[in-house]
């Protein structure tokens, strides 16, 4: 099998499961018991919450744990919104991306439905949005401006520097889902203009149903998920202890050695970026430039071939790709990152996206034009027998 799913999901690093392991059965208090147990899981809590503020340089306390990215990015979006409420006494505009991740545009759709005014900026060809036209959106009642900081589609790395700045400039919030953007760039949020940045743990080699959400000390926001006063009051439910500690020993890996296997992923990248339109004809490259690109993601247009059959076939190769964001996989139309792209109306295309992973070999990789070929070839060659 060559697995290149990455932005779907990664495999767990052997270590960070080693790490995990005596928090299934050895210690398995609950965080807020007074006793032995409960104090030692408490104690394996604060360390991964402080691998993630070494990770980020900020406070550990900044820092509250979920159940993944999907939750931190409503907590987020639905939190902030509920303070603005709470303080201005009516709803106001919110900012996002005509890209974003599911969970940050129907978090946002779900507040228009209650009388807030979302803002979805577009973006250019390669899946950029234009500061200017964030400039242009912000009105006196805006509450929150949420941008990816890179697509999980095609790899456009959004200008979150500038995007940010510009928030700060108007005094207002800006919240980062930072999930598929980890892997490309360190975060240092001492100084990078961020307030609230989500994250995921099996994006970056570490378990699944666990993530984060950073809220920078200051930062107005409302709870939604009621009930005890676990993660300082901000998310109620007992802790994932396992999942937490698998987050924590992820996040430290990669701040170490995020350096030593990025231009590897660059080459990997690079190479199918060139090679793949070699191969099969008409196939179009989806996404910014190298510059502006994630390390570990390649997407393609390819022309009529049926999706689901193509996706099946390279299964069977041992191929393991996807069209696009695994959250959608089971939807029959392009998705919305490609419509925003402005590629809905053309001819039936097949998205497919390649997004490497630190465990792939270079064999593998150069394996791929020549199994993409064959699969495209086999799949013409039926549709033009039944012709």
């Amino acid at each position: 099998m060559i697995y290149l799913d990455n932005a779907a999901s990664t495999p767990v690093d052997p270590r960070v499961k080693d790490m995990m392991l005596p928090y299934l059965d050895g210690c398995f208090g609950n965080p807020a018991s007074i006793h032995q147990q409960g104090q030692l899981a408490r104690a394996a809590i604060e360390q991964a919450r402080f691998n993630l503020g070494k990770a980020f340089n900020c406070e550990p306390t900044e820092f509250i744990f979920t159940s993944g990215a999907t939750e931190a990015n409503n907590l987020a979006i639905k939190g902030c919104a509920a303070a603005y409420l709470k303080k201005q006494g009516k709803p106001g505009r919110i900012i996002t991306a005509a890209i974003e991740h599911e969970s940050v545009l129907f978090s946002c759709r779900s507040l228009a439905e209650q009388g807030w005014e979302i803002i979805e900026l577009p973006v250019n060809k390669e899946g950029i949005v234009n500061p200017t036209d964030l400039t242009t959106a912000i009105t006196a009642n805006t509450a929150l401006i949420s941008i990816m900081a890179a697509n999980n589609e095609i790899g456009s790395i959004q200008p979150i520097i500038k995007l940010g700045s510009i928030a700060r400039e108007h005094a207002i919030p800006f919240h980062v889902d930072a999930v598929q953007g980890l892997l490309g760039q360190a975060f240092d949020l001492t100084v990078m203009p961020i307030d609230l940045l989500s994250l995921s743990a099996h994006k970056i080699y570490g378990p699944k149903g666990v993530g984060a959400l950073y809220i920078r000390r200051g930062v107005m926001i409302e709870t939604i998920m009621h009930g005890s006063s676990q993660e300082l009051g901000r998310r109620s439910g007992t802790e994932n202890l396992a999942g937490i500690v698998g987050l924590g020993e992820a996040l430290r890996l990669l701040h170490i050695e995020r350096e030593q296997f990025i231009p590897q992923l660059q080459t990997w990248r690079d190479y199918l970026l060139s090679k793949i339109p070699q191969v099969i004809p008409h196939a179009s490259i989806l996404g910014p430039k190298a510059e502006n690109r994630l390390p570990q993601t390649a997407s393609f247009l390819i022309p009529e071939i049926e999706q689901h059959l193509f996706l099946a076939r390279l299964d069977l190769a041992g191929v393991c790709a996807s069209a696009g964001s695994a959250c959608a996989s089971g939807a029959t139309t392009n998705s919305h990152v490609i419509s925003a792209l402005g590629l809905n109306a053309k001819a039936k295309q097949t998205p497919l996206r390649l997004s490497l992973g630190r465990f792939n070999t270079a064999a593998e990789i150069r394996t791929i034009p020549k199994l993409l070929k064959e699969a495209v070839n086999s799949l013409a060659q039926k549709v033009a027998a039944k012709v």
